[in-house]
């Protein structure tokens, strides 16, 4: 089966969103840390988000240059 980079990649990244909401362990790892403001909630996701997908990032670009 031959697929096109465009779809791994479109699959991939509708996974990750699919995850990332429903996912409890990721909600509650960030509530505790977010209910001091609004402003500390965006900053802190967002870190969190950069944080979380930049090793998968890393690792994507190292698969793709080894396959």
């Amino acid at each position: 089966m031959d697929l096109s980079p465009e779809l791994v990649l479109i699959t991939g990244l509708v996974a990750g969103f699919i995850h990332a909401l429903t996912g409890p362990d990721h909600l509650s790892a960030i509530a505790p840390l977010a209910i001091e403001s609004r402003k500390a909630a965006w900053k802190i996701g967002l870190f969190w988000g950069l944080g979380h997908s930049g090793g998968i990032w890393i690792l994507a670009v190292i698969l793709f240059f080894f396959s």
